[in-house]
């Protein structure tokens, strides 16, 4: 599913962009401009700072998340995982001491089922471990 040169032009209303965690903004603008609509996203901190998690759906890790055709999923998590590594995010399978790591960043692919849908996540990546 690549997106081409004319889906990289997009850019998010300054609303929508005011709005976001400040930790995944430009994640999430990376996204957009690559022609992915997510329907969510957290930096894992923001949400909390003055406050305990009130919902089981406030989630404490950095994430993004897209919808996407179950046809075209195999593909948007190879170009995702491709488009976020070229910009200097480091993956697991690039590192020489994973166990110390930390968070691993990820790309995932979850069917939702009964659906034509699948939900593809990108996990512990945040604004910082991009080269914009």
């Amino acid at each position: 599913m690549s997106r081409g040169n004319r889906a990289r032009r997009r850019k998010l209303d300054q609303e929508i962009v005011d709005g976001l965690d400040p930790g995944v903004t430009a994640l999430v603008q990376l996204l957009y401009s690559a022609g992915y609509n997510t329907t969510d996203s957290g930096d894992g901190v923001s949400k909390f700072k003055n406050r305990e998690r009130h919902t089981h759906y406030e989630l404490d890790v950095p994430h993004v998340f897209v919808l996407i055709p179950r046809k075209d999923a195999n593909q948007a998590v190879d170009d995702i995982h491709d488009l976020l590594k070229g910009r200097g995010v480091v993956f697991g399978e690039d590192m020489e001491d994973i166990a110390a790591a930390g968070p691993v960043p990820a790309v995932e692919g979850h069917i939702e089922p009964h659906t034509d849908m699948t939900l593809v996540v990108v996990w512990n990546v945040t604004d910082k471990a991009l080269t914009l």
